[in-house]
């Protein structure tokens, strides 16, 4: 259904998601809760392959990076130390 594959990114992979399905005992609701099981079982199904979120995919953050790297190794070479208690300006 368009409502499944909807919330197919949220039901699965990096989520953990609750899903409580309500159905009534009438026999007058007997379709809405026949389609309802029929939802939730489709739902369930739902697998997401989970990935570790990083942002180095963007190149001015890892540029960022490497120059922070870059710094603080010339730090070193100049015999300065960059440690808890250095702030860099």
């Amino acid at each position: 259904s368009v409502l499944t594959w909807l919330l197919s990114d949220s039901l699965g992979g990096n989520s953990r998601t609750f899903m409580m399905a309500t159905v009534s005992p009438s026999p007058a609701s007997y379709e809405e809760t026949l389609s309802t099981l029929r939802y939730s079982s489709r739902a369930r199904k739902i697998i997401n392959p989970a990935h570790v979120n990083t942002m180095d995919d963007n190149p001015i953050i890892k540029e960022l990076r490497e120059e922070i790297n870059w710094l603080r190794a010339q730090l070193e070479l100049s015999g300065n130390s960059v440690g808890a208690n250095t702030a860099i300006r």
